[in-house]
């Protein structure tokens, strides 16, 4: 590490009060540029479960001939205590490993709680997990509670859910091929009509190299009542199945989500929230650790505040690796995300390294919500505070931007795979989602009293994501070079 740095990172270190006590969140009344509206969700963990019941799979239908799609009625187990014949049947796309393009079909969900599921703390629940070919990849106990902020609210709810062993102590178990983790979210996608936008992000972001959460789309029983389709997602932990990269006791190593709690280090010089540490959990974290991570985070944000942000040792990208900065605002720019730069943002920096990000909650883009202009294809994201705008002063970061973007329009980018990657989503979905929208009429959802489009149909949604995406591709070809 140079001088310079070591200075930064001792005066940064100065900042910090004996025992890391952590900065309040900024007076959200204070930022007049941030925007009008963000469901940046957080989340709290613990607790303990139930006993696990026998191992079951989901029913299928015969099917009618060579190339047939099963009929399959979405979800329960025959020992979960739901009448059968009411659930709902749908033609479900069959998986067949023996083919790499695949399309799968949607996941099973079951958990049975017994008792209404709280903010916090988790409630003991049976936690059942099973796809199309019939496999079993959990059946088990587990602790979950309501997650979210503003999502607390929406009628279709959003879960953290834990995996435990008998004793009540977190147990990792690998669900769907994802990987083994104990950390899970279910997640109701509620003002999200077309059922797609958080996968779609995150799929795009794997395939551009960079790590975001794995989900698949799913149906969900809860204590016997079909919900209609949520997705089961990965999160953003450290691990071999998640982040990989070594544990760190002095801080140099972690996770931190942008959020508006209590967090390690006060982040409304440059931008909006606090960063709280993830991982380690920012509540089970030594002093040692909490001073390294919040040493690292007060020199980016210092270099954010210098004369000269282009300085190689001192400067933004002294502590921020540069190509992941240009991936994450290429995709968020893409997606057009309302909260892109504001909350529920993903940092992770492994030992010796600089920071990077990941994408998450990206249900307010692909054309919604109305207010911020977030509507038509055109335009940048309107809220860009000085930790992103301040990337562009340093020599050189819009021309490797653009450089960047036109490399991606010929692979994971390009028309052709964007919309590629639309239909196959739609394809797993299949007509399951319609059974969804009678449940959850499409005409009640809403968000930020009327700040959503109005849609008359699922159909209607998705298409206007099939148009709204070929003219934002096309926008940000001719205006890269400019942003």
């Amino acid at each position: 590490m140079t001088r310079a740095r070591q200075a930064l990172l001792a005066g940064a270190l100065a900042q910090l009060i004996v025992g890391c006590t952590s900065p309040g969140a900024p007076d959200a009344t204070a930022d007049s540029g941030s925007p009008d509206a963000s469901p940046g969700d957080s989340d709290v963990e613990t607790e303990a479960g139930p006993e696990a019941g026998p191992e079951t799979g989901p029913e299928t239908g015969p099917e009618t001939g060579p190339e047939a799609v099963p009929w399959v009625k979405v979800g329960p187990p025959r020992d979960a205590g739901v009448d059968r014949g009411s659930v709902p049947r749908v033609k479900v796309p069959p998986v067949r490993p023996d083919e790499p393009d695949e399309v799968p079909g949607l996941c099973f969900l079951t958990l049975d709680c017994g008792v209404a599921i709280p903010d916090e703390p988790k409630v003991p629940c049976r936690l059942q997990v099973s796809d199309t070919r019939g496999t079993s990849w959990y059946d088990g106990q587990a602790g979950v509670e309501l997650r979210g902020r503003s999502s607390l609210w929406f009628p279709k709810h959003q879960y953290s859910v834990e995996l435990w062993d008998d004793s009540g102590a977190d147990v990792d178990a690998d669900l769907l091929g994802f990987g083994a983790d104990a950390d899970w979210v279910v997640n109701g996608a509620w003002i999200d009509r077309a059922l797609m936008r958080n996968q779609f992000g995150f799929d795009t972001y794997i395939g551009m190299g960079g790590w975001a959460p794995q989900s698949a789309a799913c149906t969900l029983i809860l204590d016997g009542a079909w919900l209609g389709i949520y997705f089961l997602s990965e999160r953003a932990r450290r691990g071999e199945a998640r982040i990989d990269f070594p544990a760190s006791d002095t801080g140099d190593g972690f996770i931190a989500v942008l959020d508006e709690g209590t967090g390690v280090v006060d982040f409304s010089p440059v931008g909006y929230g606090t960063w709280r540490l993830v991982s380690p959990r920012q509540e089970d974290a030594t002093a040692e650790q909490i001073a390294g991570a919040s040493a690292w985070l007060l020199g980016w944000v210092a270099a954010l505040r210098s004369a000269d942000v282009s300085d190689p040792e001192t400067g933004i990208f002294a502590w921020v690796d540069e190509e992941s900065a240009i991936d994450f605002v290429i995709l968020e720019e893409l997606i057009k995300n309302n909260d892109a730069f504001y909350l529920s943002v993903h940092i992770w920096k492994e030992p010796g390294g600089r920071i990077r990000f990941s994408p998450w909650d990206l249900d307010l883009s692909l054309g919604q919500p109305i207010y911020n202009n977030n509507v038509p294809p055109e335009e940048w994201i309107l809220y860009r505070p000085p930790w992103v705008a301040r990337m562009a002063e340093v020599p050189g970061f819009r021309e490797a931007l653009a450089r960047r973007w036109r490399e991606l329009r010929s692979g994971v980018l390009s028309d052709e795979q964007v919309i590629e990657r639309v239909e196959r989503m739609r394809e797993t979905l299949g007509d399951t989602v319609y059974a969804n929208f009678e449940v959850w009429p499409i005409e009640e959802i809403q968000f930020a009293g009327d700040q959503l489009p109005v849609v008359s149909s699922y159909d209607e949604e998705y298409e206007r994501v099939l148009e709204w995406l070929p003219a934002r591709l096309m926008w940000i070809d001719v205006h890269i070079a400019a942003w």
